[in-house]
């Protein structure tokens, strides 16, 4: 990795775990949106995603695509010129089906069990990739 980057990554680690329960509480919030596609409702984490963007300062608005799915857009600006960075993600989700899912016996989506894995803690729900 050259310089920059091991920077990057030592910033946004040193910040991911000085905010770590504030970013679980946005993630459990997240999780708990039922955006389930057919008929999907993404407006509901899209506006959720859209506070937090802007309690954060950044820009945004909603596209809506159709009826109760729209799209949010965010929109922050490092400097002028240079490089950019684009993420991009879906907020729907498949309807569980007749298939037993495999911690349907935890009543909340945005459960947050005491499982250990090798890096920290694992959250489990429908929403969460």
């Amino acid at each position: 990795m050259n310089m920059k980057i091991t920077q990057l990554y030592d910033y946004s680690k040193k910040k991911v775990e000085e905010n770590r329960e504030l970013y679980i509480s946005y993630l459990k919030n997240a999780i708990s949106c039922n955006t389930t596609n057919p008929p999907g409702n993404e407006d509901v984490l899209a506006r959720y995603i859209q506070e937090i963007l802007m309690e954060h300062g950044i820009e945004s608005v909603l596209q809506q695509v159709y009826p109760n799915r729209s799209n949010v857009i965010g929109v922050y600006t490092f400097g002028t010129g240079g490089k950019k960075l684009l993420l991009n993600a879906h907020m729907d989700v498949v309807a569980p089906g007749d298939v037993l899912w495999k911690f349907s016996d935890r009543p909340a989506l945005a459960e947050r069990p005491d499982v250990r894995v090798a890096d920290g803690e694992q959250m489990v729900g429908r929403n969460r990739a």
